[in-house]
């Protein structure tokens, strides 16, 4: 058996040792929730990006048969010119407004990590709260001179 230092019992290193596991096992639980919160948004992301390309690529087909189908249409006339311009500056108009909607989408801030921090911020709480009757045990227990 490993010799013990000076003023140190058994029950403190054992007790010290739960702790330790205690403190591992909760940091351990915390970093799986941070990493599944990770996943979640990175999932949530590509979704997101996916989707978005998907119906730019569907608009900008739509907005160019658009534009023939109205150019086609005006062909024989002398406003043909006109009409180009107009559909032209349709479609800028349309990509000013869904880039627009896209920055504000994009500047709204993140929820990532969100979970964890408040569960943090609790844990925190819970650690700084003093268990009831902590502040009067200890005044009494070194007042008669021994050591609980």
């Amino acid at each position: 058996m490993a010799t013990l230092p000076a003023g140190h019992e058994p029950g403190m290193i054992d007790a010290l040792l739960k702790l330790s596991r205690s403190l591992l096992a909760h940091a351990r639980m915390r970093l799986q929730l941070l990493g599944l919160e990770l996943e979640e948004e990175k999932q949530r992301v590509f979704v997101a990006l996916l989707s978005t390309l998907f119906a730019y690529l569907f608009l900008s087909v739509t907005l160019m048969l658009f534009a023939l189908a109205v150019v086609i249409h005006f062909w024989d006339t002398p406003s043909r010119l006109s009409c180009v311009i107009w559909m032209a500056l349709s479609a800028g108009l349309i990509t000013l407004i869904s880039m627009g909607v896209a920055v504000l989408k994009i500047s709204r801030p993140s929820t990532l990590f969100h979970a964890s921090l408040a569960e943090l911020v609790e844990d925190h709480a819970e650690l700084d709260r003093e268990p009831p009757g902590a502040a009067d045990a200890a005044p009494t227990a070194y007042a008669n001179g021994s050591r609980a």
